[in-house]
């Protein structure tokens, strides 16, 4: 059971931890934790399965929505991990609703074109420092920096 709790007790950590905010890391944190439990059990299905449907169902009904998903987009520590980023659509409709949503963002044309250079390095996002840095920095930091809606 340790074993098995290991995960999930290390997202409720980030979740819950005040001085790194933790939006940009939940999406990631909760495939993660998916992922090490089936792990565990070798990928046996019927092992894994009673654990992995718990946390899928809370995945559903409280954090599979579009502000998670856009926060993961969002946060360069995953954004730019090309190797391990989520390519599932989802993640991209997430940011689209956020960015529609007219009292998050009043200029969405805007916002998409810096998304856009953004996720594809463009301009001062493709200098190696800015990389660099907007890897080690706070999610809530690099949007502060790069993002004006």
């Amino acid at each position: 059971m340790t074993k098995i709790s290991g995960p999930i007790i290390r997202l409720l950590r980030i979740v819950d931890a005040d001085e790194k905010l933790s939006l940009g890391y939940v999406y990631d944190g909760l495939y993660r934790v998916r992922k090490a439990i089936k792990n565990l059990f070798k990928d046996n299905k019927r092992l894994y399965k009673p654990y992995t449907i718990i946390i899928k169902s809370r995945w559903d009904s409280q954090f599979r929505q579009g502000i998670h998903s856009a926060a993961y987009f969002l946060n360069p520590t995953f954004q730019y991990d090309r190797d391990n980023y989520c390519q599932k659509p989802e993640v991209m409709q997430g940011l689209v609703e956020l960015i529609g949503n007219k009292e998050v963002c009043s200029k969405p044309k805007e916002a998409m074109m810096g998304v856009r250079l953004f996720r594809d390095q463009l301009e001062s996002f493709g200098k190696p420092l800015v990389i660099k840095l907007a890897t080690e920095m706070q999610p809530g930091e690099h949007t502060k920096l790069f993002y004006k809606c």
